[in-house]
C-alpha cells in the first residue's frame, strides 16, 4: 500500500500475494469486511483461478476502496478485473473490500455490527483451533518417534506465524501464513501445522506448497536476511542460522480415514483430534 494506506484502527491494510498478469497460479487474496464497532476486519481467501474466483464471488461484492477517503470506487466482477486491481494496489493507494449482499440490502449499522461480531467470533474460534492442534502436535509421541526427536517446542506459543518479503519501498508483501509451527533446534526439526475443521484435497495441495515456500524462505534468508520479515518479528531470529528439515502435519477435528490416507500418500503426517496428543 502507499504511505497513506491505513485502516480505521491505524494499521496498514493487508495485501494480495499472487503472480502477475493472467497467471492461473493460486492467489491469496487479502480483503476487508464490515466488523464490530464500525471497524473493518481483515480476511483472507485463496483463489485457484478464474473459475474458483467466479464461484467465490457469486454471493459477494468485491470493491476497490481508496485508502485515504475509504470510498468505494470500482466493483470487481471478473478475474481479469481482480488481477489488474491487484497489480496496481500499491501504486493507486487502494485496498480491497468485500460486502455481502445482505449488507447491501440492509445497510443498518446495528445489523452490520451484529454480523461483524459473529465474524469476529469465528476468527477467534479459528485461532483457538490453531493453538489447540499445534499443542497437540507437541504432545504426539508417535510423531516425535517418526521425526526421531525427543521433544518438540511450539513456535509463537502455538499461534499462527506470517512470513513477509520487504519490498524496495519498505512495505511488507506477505509470502505465506502458517497455522502453527513446532521445532527442535538440536535435531534441526521444524514442523508446519495446518489446522482444519474438515481437511480437504485442496488443503493438502496448499499445505505441500507452504512447505516448499517455507524451505525457500529459509534458504533466501541466509543470503538476504534484511529482505524478509515475520510476524511476530522475533520468529525470524529464532529460525535463522539452522539448516532445518521442514515437514508438515495436517491436523483437525473431522478427519475421515480416506482423507488420512490421502495425506499419507502425499507425505503429510496426520494428528487427529482423537489421537494421543489431544489427551
Amino acid at each position: 500500500m502507499g504511505r497513506n494506506a491505513r485502516n480505521k484502527s491505524g494499521s496498514r491494510p493487508p495485501r494480495v500475494d499472487a503472480g502477475v498478469g493472467e497467471s492461473r497460479a493460486p492467489v491469496t487474496l487479502f480483503y476487508y469486511m464490515p466488523g464490530p464497532g464500525g471497524k473493518e476486519e481483515a480476511c483472507k481467501v485463496t483463489i485457484s483461478g478464474p473459475d474458483d474466483f467466479g464461484s467465490w464471488l457469486k454471493t459477494r461484492h468485491l470493491f476497490l476502496k481508496d485508502s485515504t477517503t475509504r470510498k468505494r470506487e470500482q466493483e470487481l466482477v471478473t478475474y481479469s478485473d481482480f488481477i489488474h486491481a491487484y497489480s496496481n494496489l500499491e501504486k493507486d493507494e487502494k485496498y480491497l473490500f468485500m460486502d455481502h449482499p445482505f449488507f447491501m440490502d440492509h445497510p443498518n449499522d446495528s445489523v452490520r455490527e451484529c454480523v461483524g461480531n459473529i465474524q469476529c467470533n469465528l476468527q477467534k474460534q479459528a485461532s483457538a483451533l490453531e493453538v489447540r492442534t499445534t499443542r497437540a502436535v507437541v504432545n504426539d509421541q508417535a510423531l516425535k518417534d517418526e521425526l526421531k526427536t525427543q521433544t518438540l517446542t511450539p513456535v509463537n506459543d502455538g499461534h499462527s506465524v506470517k512470513f513477509f518479503m520487504v519490498t524496495k519501498k519498505g512495505n511488507l508483501k506477505e509470502l505465506i501464513e502458517v497455522d502453527g509451527m513446532v521445532m527442535n533446534r538440536g535435531d534441526k526439526v521444524l514442523v508446519v501445522n495446518e489446522a482444519k475443521m474438515s481437511p480437504s484435497d485442496k488443503d493438502i495441495d496448499e499445505t505441500e506448497a507452504k512447505v516448499w515456500k517455507l524451505q525457500g524462505w529459509l534458504s533466501a534468508a541466509k543470503e538476504n536476511p534484511d529482505q524478509l520479515a515475520t510476524d511476530p518479528p522475533i520468529i525470524k531470529d529464532n529460525l535463522l542460522g539452522t539448516e532445518w528439515k521442514v515437514s508438515a502435519v495436517m491436523s483437525g477435528d473431522n478427519f475421515t480415514e480416506e482423507m488420512e490416507e490421502k495425506c499419507n500418500d502425499n507425505g503429510l503426517r496426520v494428528v487427529r483430534s482423537n489421537g494421543a496428543g489431544y489427551g
